[in-house]
C-alpha cells in the first residue's frame, strides 16, 4: 500500500514540474529571462516554490 503512495506522489511531482517547464519554455519563446525573473514569473502563475526552483535549474543545466 505505501509504495502505492508514493508512486502517487511521484506522479504528482513529474505532473508539476511538467507544468514549470511547460510555462518556461512558453516564457522563452518571447524572450531570454534571468533565472530570478523566470523563477518569479512561475511563481506569479501559480507554479510551487519546489516545482519552480526545480524548473529553472533545469533550464540553467542545459544552457537556457
Amino acid at each position: 500500500m505505501r509504495s502505492r503512495h508514493i508512486d502517487s506522489k511521484m506522479r504528482g511531482f513529474e505532473n508539476r514540474f511538467e507544468k514549470a517547464l511547460k510555462y518556461a519554455f512558453k516564457l522563452l519563446t518571447y524572450r531570454d529571462r534571468s533565472e530570478r525573473e523566470m523563477y518569479e514569473k512561475l511563481i506569479e502563475k501559480g507554479i510551487s516554490d519546489e516545482s519552480a526552483q526545480d524548473a529553472v535549474l533545469y533550464l540553467k543545466d542545459r544552457g537556457f
